[in-house]
């Protein structure tokens, strides 16, 4: 460019135009993009927040110099920088005693610097709690409560925490006995059903070998007693016919413990029930039930209710089912 050249004229300045539209044609979308977030970012206005909060975190970082007032003061009590401030409490022994970690007037016989020093130890205690390294944490004071509303509104939540965790353990407790009583009950229905069959098996497999009443007297049976497909649970109906035996076409067992009006009342509105329950037997458990009419297929039919399966006696029982119970199968 020559030395005549007019920095002013057209021809000069449509020269940087013309270079500041080929770096721009050159640069990315997303260098194009950071540019203006930092064009934002320069020309952003600051809120009196975000100031306020920026020159107290500049505050707090910046440690006291010398020329302060509070510093001097506690240079001249034998305070050194890089040294705590606070009491250094004991757990044992529950003492407390004043630190100033090398003074630095101890040499002069400062007397606050003497006393600080020689105060009363024990050297058998621990536990020991380290004074303040650093400044006491500024909490800011959020919303418009009062004092002591934040402590306040913190109890709160914690006694609804509580509150809902207790809920919830309760809730769980009462879901997990819900699902093992219905598990029991599916438990003893089937094994009903099982043993309402297996003893009526047992009564047709008796009357086939007692043809008429003279062999039955010849063997000493009692008629009554053979004529019952009940146990010692329950009782069926003789109207029952075996093909429904165990089956949900039976009903439901008669109620126990029903006064007479209850009863008349019954027979009026519905028929008569087809078998029933004995009182001692009503009165248990649901798992009490279970755990007899389970034992009464072992005792009586040599079935194992939980290998599903009947054995020909009990040695037979014995040697190829793993237990009585439930948790050994």
């Amino acid at each position: 460019m020559a030395d005549d050249d007019d920095y002013m004229s057209e021809a000069f300045l449509a020269q940087f135009e013309e270079a500041e539209k080929t770096s721009k044609k050159n640069k990315t979308y997303t260098e194009r993009r950071r540019e203006k977030e930092r064009e934002h970012l320069a020309n952003h206005i600051k809120s009196h927040k975000e100031r306020e909060l920026e020159s107290r975190t500049k505050g707090l970082e910046t440690e006291l110099g010398e020329e302060n007032k509070g510093m001097q003061m506690l240079l001249k009590m034998g305070f050194k920088k890089g040294g705590t401030l606070g009491a250094s409490t004991t757990g044992k022994t529950g003492t407390t005693t004043l630190t100033a970690p090398e003074p630095a007037d101890a040499e002069q016989g400062s007397p606050l610097s003497s006393s600080m020093t020689n105060s009363p130890s024990n050297s058998s205690t621990t536990n020991t709690t380290t004074s303040l390294r650093a400044p006491l944490a500024i909490e800011i004071k959020q919303g418009r409560g009062g004092l002591g509303m934040d402590t306040l509104l913190r109890e709160q939540e914690d006694q609804m925490l509580q509150e809902k965790q207790a809920f919830d353990q309760h809730f769980r407790e009462r879901k997990g006995d819900q699902y093992l009583h219905d598990k029991h009950h599916r438990q003893l229905t089937r094994a009903q059903s099982l043993c309402m069959e297996l003893d009526t098996a047992l009564f047709r497999k008796k009357m086939k070998m007692m043809d008429n009443a003279k062999e039955q007297q010849e063997q000493g049976h009692d008629p009554s007693a053979v004529l019952s497909r009940g146990n010692a649970f329950w009782w069926i109906s003789d109207d029952v016919p075996d093909d429904l035996i165990g089956t949900r076409a039976m009903g439901p067992p008669a109620e126990t413990g029903v006064s007479d009006d209850m009863e008349q009342e019954q027979e009026e509105e519905s028929p008569p029930p087809l078998w029933g329950e004995y009182p001692e037997f009503a009165s248990l458990e649901v798992l009490e039930k279970r755990d007899k009419v389970v034992d009464y297929l072992r005792a009586k039919h040599a079935y194992c209710f939980w290998c599903h399966a009947q054995y020909d006696d009990q040695t037979d029982l014995q040697e190829h089912c793993p237990g009585a119970s439930e948790d050994d199968h």
